[in-house]
């Protein structure tokens, strides 16, 4: 149970020492409201959606959720897609990949940013040796159907940022066809 209110700080959190240690060393001390809300949730293995004004912490609050999914599931480096984040703008995607290095620099994981199309046999090199993957909409359907090493059936954490932006910008088609095949990918054999 997460006894955290707003203002005040990270510390409290139930985290292990290394998710406190990078939010420390990345300057993030107190905690914002939706920080506050979804925090307690997700530690307890709930979905989250949450909505909250630009620059409210929104991308720390998934990300300290994240790196707390993996470490709790004893993730290494060599483990594979465990998480995907997917950004609706190239920006927003660099700026999460950017505040998740600083912050989950102390765990060791494994993280990778597509934005673009450029060097994509570089990338497919590498991207099954990704603990978690932060990329655009439109980058995802290409390396699904293109890049043999990529799969998802390993993922513990899928976290759509921005999601409304992903509708005003017409992307739902594209989203049907990623979605579809994460969600195939993940599925248990003999359900439904």
């Amino acid at each position: 149970d997460c006894e955290v209110t707003e203002g005040c700080n990270f510390q409290l959190f139930p985290c292990p020492e290394k998710t406190l240690k990078g939010l420390q060393e990345a300057q993030y001390r107190l905690v914002t409201e939706i920080q506050k809300q979804t925090t307690g949730l997700a530690l307890q293995g709930k979905d989250v959606l949450g909505a909250a004004k630009t620059g409210s912490g929104k991308t720390l609050a998934f990300l300290v959720q994240v790196l707390e999914a993996l470490y709790r599931l004893q993730r290494t480096s060599t483990d594979g897609l465990g998480v995907l984040i997917i950004s609706p703008m190239r920006e927003l995607a660099y700026q999460t990949f950017e505040v998740l290095q600083k912050v989950g620099k102390t765990h060791g994981f494994s993280a990778g940013l597509i934005i673009g199309a450029k060097n994509l046999k570089h990338k497919a090199e590498r991207i099954n040796n990704i603990n978690i993957l932060v990329c655009t909409p439109g980058q995802l359907p290409q390396h699904m159907d293109e890049t043999v090493s990529f799969h998802a059936t390993d993922l513990q954490m899928l976290v759509l940022d921005e999601v409304d932006r992903f509708l005003d910008m017409g992307k739902t088609v594209k989203w049907k066809t990623w979605d579809q095949q994460v969600i195939t990918e993940r599925r248990p054999s003999g359900t439904l």
